[in-house]
């Protein structure tokens, strides 16, 4: 039988806020919780949390939390930028949005990612795509001007050659060429059979195959070769089905197994 154990305000009272946007398991084991009051870290040998830097995060709502391979912490907030965290060090350096460009385009940070050649990638609201070079710490940002249909990204994942899948929300799937600098829409103009350009997540198979979690039309299936799109979409008559439409998250692990999360589960 499987049981939850439940880890929640007021039982434990060092936990500010109920409401969990993100969660992330450090190389030490410690679980690092992103809540709309701010961030907090659970121990679970002394079975205790403790608040992250309350007078510097504060009580920030948190979008997404990155350990990258150096083992720093990325912290993405809503209102007020990124902060990384060097736990060896314990120092904490934040960036901000900058007019001239020199910065992130945006306070509001949906999301963070890092791919197999060190780089940070911001997802923002409004800014478009940043990317974060650690050898020199410089920003360079892609917006709408560079070919992008929208400024807001929601989701960032690498393919399998090493560029990047962004889901834009609302403008469909990018598919970004980091050498080249170009973006290839996926979207109900270039796909028509796609049945909605509001998209929450995408992940690729390997296999020549990526998978797109819509917003409120289920999860699709298209064959990058032949462009075919194969569409599901929750149907209360079979068992065997996804289990809901708004498909929030898609996950494939280590046995190439494809997970789906939704509003009705996974």
């Amino acid at each position: 039988t499987q049981k939850f154990s439940h880890y929640i305000h007021p039982e434990y009272p060092d936990l500010l806020s109920n409401n969990i946007f993100t969660l992330l398991q450090d190389k030490d084991e410690e679980i690092w919780i992103g809540t709309t009051n701010g961030l907090f870290i659970y121990n679970p040998g002394k079975d205790q949390f403790r608040q992250f830097e309350k007078n510097i995060v504060g009580p920030k709502s948190i979008n997404n939390l990155l350990e990258d391979s150096d083992g720093d912490i990325w912290i993405a907030t809503r209102t007020n930028g990124i902060f990384r965290y060097n736990k060896s060090m314990q120092s904490l350096q934040s960036y901000s949005y900058q007019q001239d460009r020199s910065g992130i385009p945006d306070n509001f940070i949906n999301y963070i990612f890092e791919d197999s050649r060190k780089n940070i990638w911001i997802g923002t609201l409004e800014g478009g795509l940043c990317k974060f070079n650690k050898t020199n710490e410089s920003f360079t940002t892609y917006t709408i001007e560079d070919g992008l249909p929208s400024n807001t990204i929601y989701a960032i994942t690498e393919s399998s050659s090493g560029n990047l899948w962004l889901s834009t929300y609302h403008r469909g799937i990018e598919y970004f060429n980091k050498n080249t600098g170009e973006f290839t829409h996926y979207n109900t103009t270039t796909l028509p059979n796609l049945p909605s350009n509001n998209v929450w997540t995408v992940v690729e198979d390997g296999n020549g195959k990526i998978y797109i979690g819509h917003v409120e039309h289920g999860m699709s299936i298209v064959s990058l070769k032949t462009k075919r799109v194969k569409n599901f979409k929750y149907n209360p008559d079979n068992k065997n089905g996804i289990p809901g439409n708004h498909v929030h998250c898609i996950y494939k692990d280590s046995t190439d197994n494809i997970w789906i999360g939704t509003e009705r589960g996974a």
